[in-house]
């Protein structure tokens, strides 16, 4: 079974600034997302975090009194097409991992919150046809559950490529070199429409977000997925991005957590509530 290292690498895309800060409601709405990888009970390490660290975060979650949003309702608040709550947050899951839906959506359920899950298209096929599904310590989601997740109406799908969460031949979506640009934009359309269509056929819609595999987004890259109709941009980098109603530049390079298992709840809350601002620019 093909196991992923997650690093998450930033890249630098330039836009316009913003002209507000998030304390102008409503112009600008400070928007902190948070970023799982792996929930599971049977090990530990940097990027898993147990059933129970998971159940303390959406709980505390709804205490400090945060609303989780939808990239849909993102989308249209910087389109001017609709408001978000006095406290949104974005929840993520990346990679698509069993595990996601086996031990988050129950939680979900509990506690009526919204999360976006973030899946690579060539682990789920592997999942559906290799007859290795539904187990939380190394299964990815299958199309079948991906179609479940949509149907709960509480997961949101993204796209976080079909094939190029690598490391080789190309750095996740990077260009390769001696690639040209005509090859480039090609080979990125390929993929990246390869899981939007199997979406769009197992759940009758077409995601709005992608997630840069390991943060490694460029303008060039953006472009063409820009042009595919994606409108959110999940990177790696650790702020509180700032957008703003009206400006659908500022939901381009959408900032996130990685929750991390080795710290607290307490800790993580400091960080949604307090952490620096990202403003684009």
């Amino acid at each position: 079974m093909i196991r992923l290292i997650v690093i998450c690498i930033c890249a630098v895309i330039s836009f316009p600034a913003l002209v507000c800060k998030a304390e102008e409601q409503p112009a600008c709405v400070r928007l902190p997302v948070v970023m799982y990888h792996n929930v599971l009970n049977s090990r530990s390490g940097r990027y898993i975090v147990s059933q129970k660290q998971l159940e303390d975060d959406f709980a505390a979650f709804v205490a400090a009194g945060f609303t989780s949003v939808t990239p849909q309702q993102i989308a249209d608040f910087a389109e001017a097409k609709g408001d978000l709550p006095e406290k949104p947050l974005l929840i993520t899951f990346d990679d698509g991992r069993y595990n996601n839906m086996h031990y988050a959506l129950p939680l979900l359920q509990k506690y009526s919150l919204q999360a976006t899950f973030n899946i690579i298209g060539s682990f789920s096929e592997f999942s559906s046809t290799r007859g290795e599904a539904h187990n939380p310590n190394y299964s990815h989601l299958t199309w079948e559950d991906a179609a479940a997740l949509h149907d709960s109406g509480l997961v949101t799908l993204g796209n976080h490529s079909y094939a190029m969460h690598d490391y080789s031949p190309r750095f996740g979506i990077g260009r390769m070199e001696g690639e040209s640009p005509e090859e480039y934009r090609a080979a990125l359309t390929r993929d990246v429409l390869a899981l939007q269509d199997k979406l769009t056929a197992v759940t009758g819609a077409a995601p709005i977000t992608f997630a840069y595999p390991f943060g490694n987004g460029t303008d060039e890259a953006q472009r063409v997925l820009e042009d595919l109709g994606f409108k959110l941009f999940l990177t790696c980098y650790e702020r509180v991005s700032v957008i703003q109603k009206g400006n659908p530049d500022s939901i381009k390079r959408i900032c996130r957590y990685n929750r991390e298992g080795s710290y607290s709840t307490m800790q993580l809350m400091d960080l949604l509530e307090n952490g620096e601002e990202f403003v684009v620019g």
